[in-house]
């Protein structure tokens, strides 16, 4: 099934378009046009916060080409592909339901804080048996406390223990100073249903964005 989601010839925000209950999507922008394409994505209800949606892999969030791009949204409930910026030509923007590229598949895009700058548990993410999860930290905070937890589905909450990319262990709370870490969380398969979060209990100096993929 496929529907049109935005497009124009001038700057808008899209159609916001209910996936609830989808997984694998692709967005086709059609058209001969000189502008950019924003992908976002929402939990609950429309026009609450959007997030940015990486799609094909590639990092990419946006999009100056036609073309069809893919993505994971399973724990997403709304989507919109707006027109960020434009100069000159036509722009179609169409949701395909179930659509899935060769190199997806295999990996969930997960975002568990988007640039906070207060203490909070961010955006929760429900393991849906995973091998592992792979989480990059970045931001420009100069001191934070996190805790990755991981929530059972009575609401009891414990701390996980995640490795850098050297093998050391990276204990439940850790203070980072300002730079770009990646930390590894293995043997989850057993935490089906449960949720994982990174709970910032402290932060200082800017903000921080924890978001990654969870590897099937």
């Amino acid at each position: 099934m496929s529907m049109v989601i935005g497009g124009g010839n001038t700057v808008n925000n899209g159609v916001p378009t209910s996936i609830h209950g989808l997984t694998n999507i692709g967005l086709k922008v059609d058209g001969s046009f000189v502008g950019t394409v924003t992908f976002e994505v929402c939990h609950g209800s429309i026009g609450a916060h959007w997030f940015p949606l990486t799609v094909s892999d590639s990092g990419a969030t946006t999009t100056t080409l036609p073309g069809t791009y893919y993505a994971n949204v399973a724990t997403w409930d709304y989507i919109r592909a707006s027109i960020s910026d434009y100069t000159s030509g036509s722009i179609t923007m169409t949701l395909l339901e179930n659509a899935q590229s060769p190199e997806q598949g295999d990996s969930n895009q997960i975002i568990l804080q988007n640039v906070a700058t207060s203490p909070g548990i961010g955006t929760p993410y429900t393991l849906q048996g995973e091998d592992s999860i792979r989480l990059g930290i970045s931001g420009t905070a100069t001191s934070v406390n996190i805790d990755i937890e991981v929530v059972d589905e009575n609401g009891i909450s414990s701390s996980i223990e995640g490795r850098g990319l050297d093998g050391m262990p990276v204990l439940p709370t850790t203070d980072i100073a300002t730079h770009t870490t990646i930390w590894l969380i293995d043997n989850l398969k057993h935490l089906k249903g449960c949720q994982i979060q990174a709970n910032i209990t402290a932060i200082s100096g800017g903000n921080l964005t924890i978001a990654g993929k969870a590897i099937f």
